[in-house]
């Protein structure tokens, strides 16, 4: 049951906050710490349409540490990345050139399954 209440945050931040469309092309970047959420912000994604790709790194270790190469360069042919990760990506070389490309990137580090519900 957690599961549902986990998605309809991430639904709320998805259709209200970033107001998904159908064709957007969505990464999700996420981790072992944060896979559940990540799960859910893709299934949520995937509900809506969206073609929704979703990227499992290894933890990083510290904040800022970069994402490996491919997700760097999947997050700049995205519209919209959603980034529930244990550390940080957001001062990242590949956070800056995803923005500038274009790409809507969601930083959702610490956020947690508890925060979520």
């Amino acid at each position: 049951m957690l599961e549902l209440e986990i998605i309809e945050s991430a639904n709320r931040l998805v259709t209200a906050v970033i107001g998904l469309r159908r064709e957007d092309k969505v990464l999700v970047v996420t981790d072992a710490g944060k896979f559940n959420v990540g799960k859910a912000f893709a299934a949520v994604c995937r509900s809506l349409g969206a073609e929704t790709v979703v990227a499992v790194m290894p933890i990083r270790g510290e904040h800022g540490n970069e994402p490996p190469a491919t997700i760097a360069a999947a997050m700049r042919v995205a519209d919209v990345v959603f980034a529930p990760t244990t550390y940080s990506i957001t001062h990242t070389r590949a956070r800056l050139n995803a923005s500038k490309e274009g790409t809507k990137v969601v930083i959702l580090r610490g956020v947690d399954e508890e925060m979520m519900i």
